[in-house]
């Protein structure tokens, strides 16, 4: 039989039955376009996390007190657990005096309610040396106003995102100038009782931070250190040291130095970790996501197996008929083969489209929440990747009907009712 003829065979064979084979179509359709949309917002996350990273300064050590404590249960034969270290002057002076440490920055952190004009909102709240952070966010700028200065107890600053909830077009939360309030709960001894107090101290804006690309810190609001202290009652016990880093000394030389301190009641996070973990994690939930468009595609394998053994059985004296005039084996399975290539192909293609609608429903209403930014990113070769798996597992899923087509005899098939 001619190729020609083979096409024109088959496509009449499917617009025949014409709603079976549009649900074997759909069932295609949707699986390739879980994976291309899962795939998309997938690498969009990879694509936000790491430009969120690289905003960050290469050359800094995060330090925070250590989480590992020991306890009943813990084997006898291994060493005791390091105590925590509390990060306190005596421990920022420490580090401070370690060959290879530029600078030593001490931070409060907490989180708050912020409000301003009959506003409020939820934020993180750092108490640091404006002129600092730096440091920390390498080409810092601000959309209006300046560094705060360290001794100015009513100065704060405003991160991009505490200032613009809704971006630079609608109207800000507040400006440079705005006297906010914020809140936050104490534990406190009141009548023998213990209970949470809600303590407010108010602030003026004296900048607000242009964005940075970190949700953390776009999320957040500056004050200085002496005045966090003050408000949040830390007795200058510190949540964060951000050490500053030589580059010709490296991370690994500082933080092996620390270990030998410290030892392991510390916790030291540096960037290399901060990435390995973002890529760990990306990973597993592209992983995850994929597999979820897999297990779609599997269904509609399945689907195609039910169609074309179906059609098959509908058929059985027409392909019988086929074979008496000459039709051989092979004919009749590339017969089969082909309506899967055409079930495969138009509903991966229609996937594919599909897919990429997809990616940009989920991002702009699904997470645009949690990440503004957000967007799909589809990526030409794992786009080619699943039109060419979703075309191979409907040829995988035609193969047994084509197969049981193929081996009926012609007397076989003609005695069939």
């Amino acid at each position: 039989m001619k190729v020609e003829d083979t096409l024109g065979y088959s496509t009449r064979a499917i617009k025949e039955r014409y709603l079976r084979s549009g649900l074997t179509i759909l069932m295609v359709l949707l699986g390739a376009m879980l994976l291309t949309g899962l795939n998309g917002l997938g690498e969009g996350f990879n694509y936000n996390i790491t430009k969120q990273f690289e905003g960050l300064a290469p050359d800094v050590i995060t330090l925070t007190p250590s989480p590992v404590v020991g306890g009943p249960g813990d084997d006898p034969d291994e060493p005791d657990s390091a105590p925590p270290v509390e990060l306190n002057l005596l421990t920022l002076k420490s580090v401070e005096r370690l060959d290879g440490v530029v600078e030593a920055i001490p931070s409060f952190r907490s989180g708050l309610q912020i409000e301003y004009n009959g506003k409020s909102q939820t934020t993180s709240f750092i108490g640091i040396n404006p002129q600092k952070l730096i440091y920390v966010l390498p080409g810092l700028e601000f959309v209006e106003g300046d560094f705060t200065d360290p001794s100015d107890s009513t100065g704060i600053l405003l991160g991009f995102t505490v200032a613009y909830p809704g971006g630079l077009e609608r109207e800000p939360f507040a400006e440079v100038g705005n006297l906010v309030c914020v809140k936050t709960g104490k534990q406190e001894i009141v009548g023998g009782v213990e209970k949470v107090v809600m303590d407010k101290k108010c602030f003026v804006v004296r900048g607000v931070l242009a964005e940075t690309g970190t949700v953390f810190y776009d999320n957040s609001i500056s004050v200085p250190l002496a005045s966090a202290n003050n408000f949040m009652d830390k007795k200058n016990i510190y949540d964060t040291i951000f050490v500053v880093v030589d580059p010709e000394v490296g991370n690994d030389v500082v933080t092996e130095k620390i270990r030998e301190v410290y030892g392991d009641g510390i916790g030291i996070t540096t960037p290399a970790q901060i990435q390995e973990t973002i890529q760990g994690f990306v990973g597993s939930f592209n992983i995850f996501l994929s597999s979820i468009g897999f297990i779609s595609l599997l269904v509609g394998g399945v689907g195609i197996v039910t169609t074309l053994y179906t059609s098959v059985t509908e058929r059985t004296k027409e392909l019988g008929t086929l074979k008496a005039l000459g039709a051989t084996n092979g004919n009749i399975i590339f017969l089969i083969l082909f309506e899967a290539v055409i079930i495969g192909v138009v509903g991966a293609s229609a996937g594919l489209l599909a897919g990429y609608g997809l990616g940009w429903i989920l991002t702009q209403y699904g997470f645009g929440a949690q990440f503004g930014d957000l967007v799909p990113i589809f990526r030409v070769d794992a786009m080619i990747n699943v039109w060419l798996t979703a075309v191979t597992l409907s040829i995988l899923a035609g193969t047994y009907p084509a197969w049981r087509a193929g081996k009926m005899t012609p007397m076989e098939a003609l005695r069939r009712d």
